[in-house]
């Protein structure tokens, strides 16, 4: 058999008395010293074999597999391609080549023929789990979730005990949302093999996404003390802490899992971020840097280095960033970071015809993934409204302790700009993005009416990440507080409410240019953004009317045009006095600031930014217009 001389490359020099040796074999022994080569795992003796084996003419479908599963080993994956196709040629009975010959095709993104063969395998299979697995698995590499998900469930109804088919069914119901199923499955794989380490993984990730916060941190760190040698759980942990506000310790989990593995990009762009979370900016950026350096390929960390893009500088990553080569055999989801990543550089360098092209791109992809939630943020806000309306406060005033401050509004409002300037006040407490009042909230509401035994003020103060002095004030801007606005003023001793809000165009230009994967999903359609935008405006309105004393309207437009007439008027409110430090605050760097004499001010150059974007928001431009208060953005 010819056309597999190239081989002897790979193999490296051997020694000519290897072939003399076999110079009178004949077909039998020349293939019994392979096969006894292999089954000891001295796979370049028996590649050699092999090959002496095919030329002299012979064929063996064990030879043509084997041969072929060896060249992919060493990286030769066009002779293992024509072994495969040789086997299915001569032996069209033997599955094993089709199954091969599928998933060496569907590694090098030849989806169409590797579903074919797949299907021609499980054809010649049709009551092994093996084929429908390999489908299923083939269909979840390029995406396609219902249809792995169909094959996965056949696999299962052949074989429900295998851990590795449940994990695949848990993972696929997790990626459709259904988060319940996907825990039971899930559960059942580690049940099957308890020491199953990706299911640890991915089970936290369920209980974080559903507010099992609690849950999914002892599962990681049940997970480190079964396998404390790996640095994914150490990494995970390290991500679920930062979301939770505790970045102190997050930044100690991400370098142990450094320490780990020195060279785990993951690790190093997940500490860039943290860094970013601690206002360390320079050692944040260095990190960054650092895991594009162990891994060119890896998006978030791009997405993470767009941070800090400097109009006019290009860096040296940004040539491969651009290139086609990046995006080779590419999930989607990476394809959203990367296209953000490249959106936000031409924006920077203000190519805002080109930069919008990528935005699109990138949330095209992103309602691919992942299904509006626009009709359930609406129905969560009319639940707690209703619940408002029927609940009645029952804090002790002996339970007193604090003055909470909630910054609400949607993401890129200006809560984290407002939280900064409070910040200025030495009294007061940064929390941040913390969920303590929606994981008490959450908590509340598991238990029953008529035996809760603690209030809603009781469940926040132990929620809280640390003890809170007495008489301090605390900050949150945790998004998602805005649905609780009622809880907060009827629970919630003491609580101020700033509700944040800009006009809707360039609110919904600066969500959509926002990557926030399956969180507020509805942004990536900037109509369903300005419509919810005013349809929140009404509902703090109708708030504010019902509870003006404890809210507070902030008008991030009127902010960035006159800071110091609005920090006044903000700080009479909340009966502060007014000193010129909270002119000058030290803002977060994914607030959009200029820095003089080493301080941060605002700034308005992202005032009426949508109007560079009038593409892009062609769709939310026609809902603004019918809204008559929204007519001075048109003239």
């Amino acid at each position: 058999m010819k056309g597999f001389g190239d081989t002897n490359n790979l193999l490296g020099k051997f020694n000519s008395n290897d072939i003399d040796a076999d110079a009178d074999a004949d077909a039998n022994q020349l293939l019994s010293n392979a096969l006894n080569l292999h089954s000891k795992g001295n796979f370049k003796e028996a590649a050699i074999k092999y090959k002496l084996f095919l030329d002299r003419g012979f064929t063996d479908q064990r030879v043509l597999s084997n041969f072929g599963v060896i060249c992919i080993q060493l990286g030769q994956k066009d002779n293992a391609i024509k072994l495969f196709k040789k086997s299915i040629q001569k032996y069209p009975n033997n599955s094993n080549a089709y199954s091969n010959l599928a998933r060496l095709l569907s590694d090098c993104g030849k989806s169409d023929e590797a579903e074919k063969l797949f299907k021609k395998y499980i054809e010649l299979n049709p009551n092994s789990y093996k084929g429908y697995y390999l489908l299923g698995f083939h269909f979840l590499k390029v995406n396609s979730i219902n249809d792995a998900q169909k094959y996965f469930l056949l696999a299962n109804s052949i074989q429900p005990k295998i851990p590795e088919t449940n994990y695949q069914l848990g993972l696929t119901y997790k990626l459709l949302n259904e988060f319940n199923k996907s825990e039971l499955f899930i559960r059942k794989s580690i049940e099957l093999n308890p020491s199953f380490y990706s299911s640890y993984l991915v089970l936290a990730e369920i209980l974080k996404v559903q507010g099992r916060y609690e849950e999914s941190e002892s599962t990681l760190r049940k997970l480190i003390d079964l396998k404390d040698d790996l640095p994914g759980p150490f990494i995970n942990l390290a991500a679920l802490l930062r979301e939770l506000g505790q970045y102190d310790e997050a930044e100690v989990l991400i370098n142990k899992a450094i320490e780990l593995q020195p060279d785990s990009s993951e690790a190093h762009n997940n500490l860039s971020v943290i860094l970013l979370d601690l206002e360390r900016y320079e050692e944040a950026k260095l990190s960054s840097q650092k895991a594009i350096s162990f891994n060119k390929d890896l998006a978030k960390a791009y997405l993470t280095q767009s941070i800090f893009k400097q109009p006019g500088v290009k860096e040296e990553w940004e040539d491969y960033l651009f290139s086609d080569q990046i995006l080779e055999n590419r999930s989607d989801i990476d394809r959203i970071d990367i296209f953000f990543a490249r959106a936000k550089l031409l924006d920077a360098d203000q190519n805002f015809s080109i930069s919008q092209k990528y935005y699109k791109k990138a949330n095209e992809l992103n309602r691919k993934i992942y299904p509006s939630n626009f009709e359930s943020t609406k129905a969560a806000i009319k639940k707690f409204i209703l619940l408002t309306d029927k609940s009645e406060c029952n804090t002790l005033s002996d339970e007193i302790s604090c003055n909470p401050i909630f910054i609400v509004g949607l993401p890129r409002s200006g809560k984290t700009i407002i939280e900064s300037i409070l910040n200025s006040n030495d009294k007061l407490k940064k929390l941040s993005e913390n969920i303590a009042l929606e994981k008490s909230v959450n908590q509340y509401f598991r238990s029953n009416e008529n035996d809760r035994k603690t209030t809603l003020y009781k469940l926040f103060l132990d929620n809280l990440p640390d003890k809170i002095p007495n008489d301090c004030y605390l900050s949150l801007t945790n998004p998602s507080n805005y649905i609780f606005t009622g809880f907060i003023i009827n629970h919630i001793p003491n609580a101020k409410v700033i509700y944040c809000y800009r006009n809707p165009l360039d609110h919904a230009k600066a969500m959509f240019c926002k990557p926030l994967g399956s969180k507020y999903s509805f942004k990536s359609s900037v109509d369903e953004t300005v419509k919810l935008c005013i349809y929140i405006d009404s509902i703090m309105n109708q708030y504010k009317e019902k509870y003006d004393s404890s809210i507070y309207f902030l008008n991030y437009d009127l902010l960035v045009t006159d800071p110091e007439m609005q920090i006044k008027k903000l700080l009479y409110w909340l009966g502060w006095d007014f000193e010129d430090k909270y002119l000058y605050p030290r803002l977060d760097m994914t607030t959009n600031i200029y820095k003089k004499e080493n301080n941060s001010i605002l700034d308005s150059h992202e005032l009426f930014s949508w109007q560079n974007y009038q593409d892009m928001l062609k769709p939310a431009i026609n809902i603004v217009k019918q809204e008559q208060k929204y007519d001075y953005l048109f003239h």
